[in-house]
C-alpha cells in the first residue's frame, strides 16, 4: 500500500494546477525531514524554472540532506540546471555547478567548457573548477571496472564530451 505522503506529493508534482506550487514551496521550508525531502523532490519533478531557481537559492551545501536529495535529479530539474548555469547570479550558478558535481552530471562538461570560454571572473573560476571536478570524477569512473549499463552510458557521455571539446579546440586553432 502506498504511503499517503508519497501519493500526496506525487500528485503535487504532476498536477498542472499552479496552486500546487505554493503548497510545495511551503512544504520545502518544513523542518520535518520526510515532508521537506518529498517537497523538494516534487518541486524538482515539476517543469517550473522559477521553482527550481528557488530551490537553488535555498540550497545550503553545509546541510548533508541537500546532497542526498539531489542525487539522480529528474529531467525537468536537470534542464533547469543547464539554464541556471547561464544566469548572471553567482549563487545560482554556484549551486547549479555544485549539484552537477554531486549528481555526477558528466554531460554538463561541454556546457561548462563553453561557459568557461564566454564568461568573466568569478564565473570563469567557478566553471573551471567545476569542469575539473567533473573531469576527474569521470576519469576515475572510466578507470574502474565497467558495471554494465552505467559503463555504456559513461562511454556515450565520453563520446559526446570528446566531440564538444574537439569543436572547442577547432574554434581556437582556426583563430591562430
Amino acid at each position: 500500500m502506498a504511503n499517503s505522503l508519497d501519493v500526496t506529493f506525487d500528485y503535487l508534482a504532476t498536477t498542472p494546477n499552479v496552486a500546487a506550487l505554493a503548497t510545495l514551496r511551503a512544504a520545502a521550508a518544513s523542518r520535518h525531514e520526510p515532508i521537506w525531502r518529498r517537497a523538494v523532490r516534487a518541486l524538482m519533478r515539476r517543469s517550473d524554472y522559477a521553482g527550481h531557481l528557488e530551490l537553488l537559492r535555498s540550497l545550503d551545501p553545509m546541510i548533508p540532506r541537500w546532497r542526498a536529495v539531489v542525487q539522480n535529479p529528474p529531467v525537468p530539474f536537470i534542464e533547469s540546471l543547464r539554464q541556471a548555469i547561464q544566469e548572471d547570479d553567482l549563487e545560482i550558478c554556484r549551486n547549479a555547478c555544485r549539484i552537477a558535481v554531486w549528481a555526477e552530471l558528466f554531460d554538463f562538461i561541454p556546457v561548462l567548457a563553453a561557459r568557461l570560454e564566454a564568461s568573466m571572473p568569478p564565473h570563469r573560476d567557478l566553471f573551471g573548477q567545476t569542469l575539473m571536478e567533473l573531469s576527474e570524477m569521470l576519469a576515475s569512473r572510466l578507470t574502474a571496472p565497467p558495471d554494465g549499463q552505467r559503463g555504456q552510458a559513461l562511454q556515450w557521455v565520453v563520446g559526446q564530451i570528446r566531440n564538444a571539446l574537439e569543436h572547442q579546440v577547432s574554434r581556437f586553432s582556426s583563430k591562430t
